[in-house]
């Protein structure tokens, strides 16, 4: 395993440059220390035991449903998926074991993280 370099995924050793690419798009990182690549195979790797909670709003910053644990990227993915594109919340929010926002819907469509944006394309094309 390689030393811990900001910018450099320490299990596939991929950059913000030289991304590497999974089922469901481009990765990005798992975390602020942008150590580790949010890829389903490094987080398999590395043996991440942190979950994730989403959070579903009727308006946003405003009331929101209890928190639903989510175990993996995939799980975010699909969550988002399902929850945002219902209609019935305006903002859908994942955070992480410290109360990050790791992902985020408004009206429908990705915030953050950057790299999500790419599935808002999808549905202008489709």
């Amino acid at each position: 395993m390689s030393s811990l370099n900001p910018g450099i995924c320490r299990v596939c050793g991929c950059t913000e440059d030289d991304a590497c690419v999974h089922e469901w798009g481009a990765c990005g990182w798992y975390d602020d220390t942008r150590t580790v690549c949010n890829s389903p195979t490094c987080a398999k790797e590395i043996q991440l035991s942190e979950q994730f909670y989403g959070y579903c709003f009727p308006e946003p910053d405003g009331w929101h449903t209890p928190a639903v644990t989510l175990n993996s990227a995939e799980e975010v993915f699909r969550y988002t998926q399902l929850h945002g594109r219902t209609g019935m919340f305006r903002e859908i929010r994942v955070t992480d074991s410290g109360d990050h926002i790791v992902v985020q819907m408004v009206d429908g469509k990705y915030t953050w993280p950057e790299e999500w944006k790419q599935f808002n394309k999808e549905d202008a094309a489709g």
